[in-house]
């Protein structure tokens, strides 16, 4: 059963998208974006295409080399389509911050996309991420 169940988490860790030496790291399932919903465990960080949560990993939690990225956009944004290429102009920006230093490998960042982001300047969403990432950094979120 523990062969299983590492099997599962390796699988679940896999790099889904990889741009030069940053990989991207999904969240997948809906727990791992619940741990994130609660207010005294992560930090936000407001912006106008995107909202930024971002925690720290916990000791007994699975330990990755790279930081995790969840994506989510509600309904309320859009159909499916319009979903879709916001999720994927965030995804884009993620993987050109991820080229920087930026990111701290013990967290797992969630990014809620807005309907401003289909409009913003790509290169205005990548500096805002960016600055985000390094707020979310030095906030400390969930210090241990």
């Amino acid at each position: 059963m523990a062969v299983r169940n590492s099997q599962l988490e390796s699988s679940l860790l896999a790099p889904e998208h990889k741009f030069g030496r940053f990989e991207l790291v999904t969240l997948k399932k809906r727990s791992q974006f619940l741990v994130m919903k609660s207010r005294s465990s992560s930090a936000r960080s407001h912006a106008r295409a995107f909202v930024l949560q971002a925690r720290r990993r916990e000791a007994g939690e699975i330990r990755h080399d790279t930081a995790r990225f969840g994506f989510t956009v509600t309904k309320r944004v859009g159909n499916s389509v319009v979903r879709n290429r916001i999720k994927r102009r965030l995804r884009a920006a993620v993987c050109q911050c991820g080229e920087t230093d930026k990111v701290n490998p013990d967290f797992d960042y969630v990014l809620i996309g807005k309907r401003a982001a289909l409009s913003e300047d790509f290169t205005t969403i990548v500096k805002e991420l960016c600055k985000s990432l390094d707020r979310s950094g030095a906030v400390g979120a969930n210090p241990s």
